[in-house]
């Protein structure tokens, strides 16, 4: 009798690991297939926008004829547009 209470708990505890292990497999696949891609699309669109609004800033700056410095490490370049070099000349 009592070792087949023992052999029960034995099989109890293999279920419960099985289990937890399993559960974790399933988490493990979910956040890998399906959670993990989905915030890096949205990474992804967020910088897009975000390169978009820094260009768009330095094309509306740049239009009205003022240099626009842009600086980077140690390097500093101004930007201006085009045509208010064609009006100046």
């Amino acid at each position: 009798m009592e070792e087949i209470k023992k052999d029960r708990a034995k099989k109890d505890k293999v279920k419960i690991i099985l289990v937890v292990a399993v559960s974790l497999l399933v988490l493990f696949i979910i956040w890998m297939f399906a959670i993990r891609p989905a915030i890096e699309k949205r990474d992804v669109k967020l910088a897009n926008e975000a390169i978009q609004y820094a260009i768009v800033t330095l094309m509306q700056q740049a239009i009205t004829c003022e240099l626009v410095p842009l600086t980077f490490a140690n390097q500093t370049i101004n930007l201006i547009a085009i045509d208010c070099l064609q009006q100046q000349g």
